[in-house]
């Protein structure tokens, strides 16, 4: 059913990523050719699409055989959710995620899936600073292999991402270090990953456990980057808490974390220099609806999409939010100004959830102390994150219906390239 990365090919990409040998499932096709990417495994089934035997996507314009998503109450009309793809998801597979249980995860993963009306997910490494248990798609990609027709996956948040934050204020590299950067993103891209991410150019920290970096959104890797993207033809998922002036730290994110710096330094015009450094590479701007500093406002974001033709957002659902910029109010129903700005770009929102699937081996490990010092970030997030799902079915079943199909399904075709 499927080919495999050959083992010159294996070797050249786990040592430039600094890993052992792996499997990477790809397509049983030639090669790729410079300023070409191959497509994911996981995208095709053998003898057919990834609706084959009604586990993948269904065709375009087709509706979802699931029931009207179920609310909380007070959200007004609602309407059939499609079969949809959540184009923002990572894998816990243990405390550390260094070792564990992968298949496990990816199980977790389909069975929610199949529950939820998912047809496909794309999965990703979290944005990770430099240090030790960093992992990348070299870790899962096996296991997302087994199971054909859904799952695709994004790379680089374990091996580009701890790079540039090396140096997060750097103006100039070295040509040695963007020559490695250059064959670390190129080998994830041949082994078959629809772009790269998780990358992070602000990363608040929600607990303890979890990671504060930040980075010069215009850093002249993440300009490498996105050179990298438009000449391959992918996606960069972006994710940078907005800053636009030196912020105090919102008190809100002082109580979540110790982690978090007393002062935000300003980051929205090195991104509008990144998004124009090169129009040809296609940003998913991350997140969208989670506002954690408080400036996101979908004024902002209608601005930031009318001035960059190259930005995407997908939409993480917050069940009943009460801060001002998401896109659910608290009754559950979805705010008018969101639902006029979806509409006014109908062709550059997808849904995100930032879900984390573990298995059930996966958890917080027992012993003294809250559970910010028990467990890893990924695991806390395995409960944090269950809601998501439902919060996006909910903003689905709110939208017009062929805008809640382009959201759900024809967006993320076309933005992510998935073949039919």
């Amino acid at each position: 059913m499927f080919g495999l990365v050959k083992p010159r090919a294996v070797a050249g990409l786990a040592a430039a990523l600094g890993l052992g040998i792996v499997a990477l499932a790809i397509l049983p096709q030639a090669a790729a050719q410079p300023g070409q990417r191959r497509g994911p495994a996981e995208m095709r089934p053998e003898g057919g699409g990834a609706a084959q035997q009604g586990q993948g996507m269904r065709g375009e314009g087709q509706r979802g055989e699931s029931p009207r998503a179920e609310g909380q109450g007070g959200e007004g009309p609602r309407g059939e959710v499609p079969r949809w793809i959540d184009t923002h998801v990572h894998l816990v597979s243990g405390v550390t995620n260094t070792t564990g249980d992968w298949p496990g995860a990816v199980r977790a993963a389909i069975a929610d899936m199949d529950k939820n009306n998912i047809g496909l997910a794309i999965v990703m490494p979290t944005p990770q600073p430099p240090g030790k248990s960093l992992y990348d798609i070299a870790d899962f990609t096996d296991a997302l292999r087994k199971h054909p027709g859904r799952f695709a996956f994004l790379g680089g948040g374990g091996t580009l991402n701890p790079m540039i934050h090396i140096e997060p204020d750097a103006e100039k590299v070295d040509d040695a270090t963007r020559q490695k950067f250059a064959n670390i993103a190129n080998g994830i891209i041949d082994a078959g990953a629809l772009g790269f991410g998780e990358m992070s150019a602000n990363h608040l920290s929600v607990n303890d456990a979890h990671s504060y970096h930040r980075s010069r959104p215009d850093h002249p890797l993440f300009l490498l980057l996105a050179e990298i993207a438009a000449k391959r033809n992918v996606v960069i998922d972006f994710h940078m808490d907005t800053v636009i002036e030196p912020t105090p730290l919102p008190p809100k994110m002082k109580e979540m974390s110790q982690r978090n710096p007393p002062v935000l330094t300003p980051n929205l015009a090195q991104f509008e220099a990144l998004l124009a450094h090169d129009r040809g590479a296609r940003i998913v701007w991350a997140h969208a609806g989670v506002d954690h500093t408080g400036v996101l406002s979908v004024e902002l974001i209608r601005r930031m999409m009318t001035t960059h033709p190259n930005l995407y957002m997908s939409i993480k659902a917050l069940p009943q939010s009460p801060e001002p910029n998401a896109t659910l109010a608290r009754e559950g129903r979805l705010r008018p100004d969101w639902r006029k700005l979806v509409a006014e770009f109908p062709t550059r929102f997808v849904i995100g959830t930032d879900r984390f699937y573990g298995s059930s081996a996966t958890g917080m490990k027992a012993g003294g102390g809250n559970a910010n010092q028990r467990a890893s970030a990924g695991s806390i997030f395995l409960e944090r994150t269950v809601p998501m799902t439902a919060a996006a079915q909910t903003l689905l079943s709110q939208l017009p219906p062929q805008l809640a199909q382009r959201v759900a399904v024809d967006n993320v075709k076309a933005i992510y390239r998935l073949p039919n």
